[in-house]
């Protein structure tokens, strides 16, 4: 988490004080060189569920039961949800039940993937806003 924290301290915030913003496309989640999941997508199924479906790359130094996380924040409400981990790679495929507190609200999506016992993990990926 620190190459990551490292990594939004100098390029998330912008501005100068009182008028600060965030790059939430710039923002890093995790870095580090397990590879992603591929063609990520992701869709809003209802109010407060999102589907994500993604290519199992199945290249080298991956195992099918790499954990996904997934982060779903919404600026408005300082609320984030989410999860990390009981997805895996081999799914290709989740759905998740977010806070309906968020439900209609802007939100900023990012992806990673760890792997089963947390030693190497991947570079996150921004998803979009939804």
């Amino acid at each position: 988490m620190s190459a990551a924290f490292s990594e939004n301290y100098h390029k998330v915030v912008v501005g100068t004080h009182p008028n600060y913003t965030v790059v939430y496309h710039e923002f890093v989640i995790s870095k580090g060189n397990l590879p992603m999941i591929e063609e990520v997508a992701m869709e809003l199924q209802a109010p407060n569920v999102l589907k994500l479906s993604w290519l199992d790359n199945g290249i080298k130094n991956t195992s099918f039961d790499d954990q996904v996380m997934l982060v779903i924040y919404c600026p408005e409400l300082h609320v984030t949800d989410g999860f990390s981990g009981g997805i895996k790679r081999r799914d290709k495929q989740c759905t998740f039940k977010f806070n309906p507190k968020m439900a209609g609200k802007r939100l900023e999506v990012y992806v990673s993937i760890s792997s089963l016992n947390r030693k190497k993990i991947g570079n996150s990926r921004y998803l979009g806003s939804i």
